[in-house]
């Protein structure tokens, strides 16, 4: 299995580790969204405005979860420079039958370990901040923001690992 090198500011229990703390992590550890979190500790007695920044939350194998001060394309650059094969795009268009109750999730084995680069609803791009996803058997389960309804066209532009 590969592994990346990634640098974490926060882990599992959102302390803080000054400079960040390095983690040896499998490429196939899940993507779970992104908080906003300080970007550095806070000291007391400080007067203004504390930068934060929108931390990748990563759920990993070894240390839990972990929140990486980098981008979704920084991360996935560095999934590629340390895999020997690049992940292949793939996308998945679904059409909410129509008799099917209001639900806020999709199941598909083809999602399952995917790791999600885009997803939209009636051609409309949804934040990638707002979505969950899971492993659930042999099945990836989307958890959604807002009800899915009649007819809706839901499309994932995902990559497996």
């Amino acid at each position: 299995m590969d592994i990346v090198t990634v640098v974490a500011l926060y882990d599992e229990n959102l302390n803080y580790h000054p400079g960040g703390q390095t983690y040896a992590i499998p490429v196939d550890s899940l993507i779970q969204g992104t908080k906003t979190l300080p970007t550095a500790q806070y000291i007391a007695g400080t007067v203004g405005i504390q930068a934060t920044a929108d931390m990748l939350k990563v759920k990993t194998a070894n240390y839990g979860v972990i929140y990486l001060n980098m981008t979704l394309a920084q991360y996935n650059a560095a999934i590629q420079a340390a895999s020997l094969t690049p992940p292949i795009e793939q996308v998945l268009t679904l059409t909410v039958p129509t008799n099917t109750p209001a639900g806020t999730t999709v199941t598909n084995s083809a999602l399952f370990n995917a790791v999600l680069i885009n997803v939209s609803k009636n051609g409309a791009n949804l934040d990638l901040r707002t979505i969950s996803m899971v492993n659930s058997g042999t099945n990836g389960v989307v958890t959604l923001p807002s009800a899915l309804v009649n007819t809706d066209v839901i499309a994932f532009t995902f990559y497996t690992k």
